[in-house]
């Protein structure tokens, strides 16, 4: 077979693999609305971008950081590829973000590289007054900064954090093979752009099971949040609590806790079965501790609802009977209980302390116009 028969092929293989995804869609979409099957296409659609967004990225030799977030309501996350014979120099600029989160991975968590190293933030770099910084990222160890690259790891992730949304920007980041100076990338070759197209359907695959099998098996707890904790693959700085909600029209979720000890926590709501953040910037589907309104008792009350209740820390599920819950206590020290309850949201004051503030429709049109500017400064 010559390249031109093998890249037909690969390509081929490539749109199949698409049509099967779209199958699996419609299996696991059984039984929802027109409107929930429509958003799993959608979702599918992000996911076949997202794919080929990573399977064309630039080699290990000359990596360039891609865009793959599919839970952005905190933080950005940037990967690049790596290989384990190489050495690297990561430079950046962070002093417009909170923090920062450097890590390096086996490989996707779908696919089995569950293995996470490194985990370093602002304080573990050394960080000049203009929030430059420079890492060398390799086997052997080095001089100044350094991060150990195992034999097994394959990725480079950074999470760019954001908890104040007047004040945060996206950070600059550059990451070079030392050695490449100078250097170019060779044409393409078609076994490995047939291989990379080839890529494509286990990616897919590994996801579209994984998170399903997360939705419908794993997150148990229903019309509340599991108690937070660490997670296996999972940011060791972050304690993720799930859970999901199914809510009647006349019903609201109230999921109520004190602040933990921790630098920052966010909740959030994502579609169910996919796991796919609904529209952030036009809906309120999370909430920053920042941004949170904390009672005269010192409890933090969020309420899930479809229709605006009028009061504080409103997530709004836009009708939606059924969403998942993710609740993020972020560098976390010292953790605190979570109570939900389900009640008529038309008896929802009957639940919250009686000098609970409400919340004009002047004042909701201002925090959605401050949520759609916020991402439109962190779109690129």
């Amino acid at each position: 077979m010559n390249s031109a028969d093998t890249l037909n092929a690969a390509w081929s293989a490539f749109c199949d693999k698409l049509k099967s995804a779209g199958e699996t869609i419609a299996r696991q979409g059984a039984g929802l609305d027109e409107e929930g099957i429509a958003e799993g296409y959608e979702h599918l659609a992000h996911l076949a971008l997202d794919s080929l967004t990573w399977a064309m990225a630039p080699s290990p030799d000359f990596p360039r950081f891609v865009h793959l977030n599919d839970t952005p309501e905190i933080a950005d996350n940037r990967f690049a590829p790596l290989r384990p014979d190489a050495a690297y120099r990561l430079t950046g600029r962070i002093d417009t973000l909170c923090d920062i989160n450097i890590s390096l991975h086996e490989g996707w968590p779908f696919l089995g590289g569950r293995r996470v190293w490194g985990d370093l933030g602002r304080n573990d770099l050394t960080v000049d007054p203009d929030g430059r910084f420079e890492l060398v990222i390799s086997a052997e160890p080095q001089e100044g900064d350094w991060l150990a690259l195992p034999a097994e790891a394959r990725i480079l992730q950074i999470r760019e954090y954001y908890t104040d949304w007047d004040a945060h920007r996206p950070g600059v980041f550059e990451i070079v093979r030392i050695g490449s100076e100078g250097e170019a990338p060779r044409r393409s070759d078609p076994t490995e752009v047939g291989a990379r197209l080839r890529a494509v359907g286990p990616w897919l695959d590994g996801y579209l099971d994984t998170h399903w099998r997360l939705v419908q098996e794993r997150i148990t707890t229903v019309n509340g949040v599991a108690q937070p904790a660490t997670a296996q693959a999972g940011n060791r700085n972050i304690w993720y609590g799930p859970g999901k909600f199914r809510l009647e029209p006349d019903e609201a979720l109230l999921i109520a806790f004190a602040p933990p000890r921790a630098r920052a926590w966010t909740i959030q709501w994502l579609l169910s079965p996919w796991y796919e953040p609904p529209d952030i910037a036009n809906r309120a589907t999370s909430l920053m501790s920042k941004d949170a309104v904390i009672g005269s008792d010192g409890i933090v009350r969020v309420v899930l609802s479809g229709a605006d209740p009028c009061v504080p820390n409103w997530l709004d599920t836009g009708g939606r009977r059924e969403g998942v819950i993710m609740l993020r206590w972020i560098w976390c020290e010292e953790s605190s209980s979570v109570a939900s309850t389900v009640v008529k949201r038309d008896r929802l004051s009957e639940h919250l302390p009686g000098d609970t503030p409400r919340i004009t429709a002047s004042e909701r049109m201002a925090q959605q116009a401050r949520r759609r500017t916020h991402w439109a400064k962190r779109a690129r």
